[in-house]
């Protein structure tokens, strides 16, 4: 069998932090929770860590973790094409310091060089765990787990999109908080692609659903806002710690293309439409498409779109601030 570029590139995930560590801090009742691990100390009194049969455990989560990566890398090989690929390390968050309760998996542009081909990837013990259950079967992964790794991918692939928006981000301007906001539907929309494309949403199940949940959502960030100035931790906290982008934004990003790079799209993307509203999945190949298509949206070209959208409420004290939140 040829090999695809999937195949060739070097990707190896580790435990982090590595309870085989001679320095590690790790407690062994942290690890119990791993189906299997055996907590007593060795007949000679070694540590629990450093029993056989839990080397063997802690060795074949990193394995598993790696080929459901890869499985995924060979999903999207196509899209690989013109991007430079030396290794992809995994590091295994299984004490939930990077990953969050909200977050099962992510893409680590910030130590990521795409530059040189070199980028990390974080996964959860949630990620691990629902691999160890679900074992050889896949079928008893929920869909859209069974996906994740697509979508962390895709951002890779969008490596230095995602870094223009996080430019905002990092502001201390609740101006350019709000943009990051917004832009959050743009890198999450497209990344989520994959999986509306397979026919697969929840309660979002049109474009005009789409449009009335982003004016919700965004309602009450604008509310929030104007309550008072948020300092970064707030932000983190009641905003992007509860991006409702997720399902809203695929939609929003189809509707983008259906006018994007001179309605050249329309077409295309009303048959895909008229496809995944009956939840029947478009081909592999033309989901692939789509999405390279998607993925040659900027954010510049996002925010043209997504701007008129926005809700502008008129407050007497804060209409200076509401001006200027919409951008005019």
């Amino acid at each position: 069998m040829n090999k695809t570029k999937a195949d060739k590139v070097n990707v190896y995930a580790y435990l982090t932090p590595d309870p085989l560590d001679e320095d590690s801090t790790v407690e062994t009742e942290w690890m119990e929770w791993i189906p299997g691990f055996n907590a007593q100390e060795d007949e000679d009194g070694s540590h629990p860590f450093f029993r056989d049969e839990n080397i063997a455990l802690l060795k074949a989560i990193e394995l598993t973790t790696v080929s459901h990566f890869r499985k995924s890398l060979r999903n999207l090989s196509v899209l690989l094409t013109n991007h430079l690929f030396d290794h992809i390390q995994i590091a295994i968050d299984h004490l939930g310091i990077v990953c969050r309760d909200t977050s099962v998996a992510s893409y680590d542009y910030g130590n990521s060089q795409p530059e040189m081909g070199k980028y990390v990837m974080h996964a959860s013990r949630s990620l691990v765990s629902a691999y160890i259950k679900a074992g050889h079967d896949l079928t008893k992964l929920s869909p859209y787990t069974a996906v994740t790794w697509e979508h962390e991918i895709i951002h890779l692939l969008d490596h230095w999109e995602v870094v223009k928006s996080c430019v905002y981000k990092s502001s201390a301007l609740a101006i350019n908080k709000f943009t990051y906001y917004l832009l959050s539907y743009r890198n999450e929309g497209l990344a989520d692609l994959f999986y509306l494309l397979n026919g697969r949403y929840h309660e979002v199940n049109s474009i005009e659903a789409a449009k009335t949940a982003f004016d919700s959502a965004v309602q009450r960030v604008q509310h929030k806002m104007l309550e008072k100035d948020m300092t970064d931790d707030e932000w983190n906290q009641e905003i992007f710690s509860e991006m409702d982008c997720y399902e809203a934004g695929p939609w929003l990003m189809l509707d983008l293309l259906r006018s994007f790079e001179g309605c050249w799209h329309e077409r295309l993307i009303d048959e895909a439409l008229l496809q995944i509203t009956k939840r029947e999945p478009l081909s592999h190949l033309k989901t692939l498409y789509i999405i390279r298509i998607a993925l040659r949206v900027k954010t510049e070209d996002f925010l043209d779109y997504i701007m008129p959208l926005v809700p502008k409420y008129k407050q007497t004290v804060h209409a200076e601030l509401l001006d200027q939140l919409v951008l005019n």
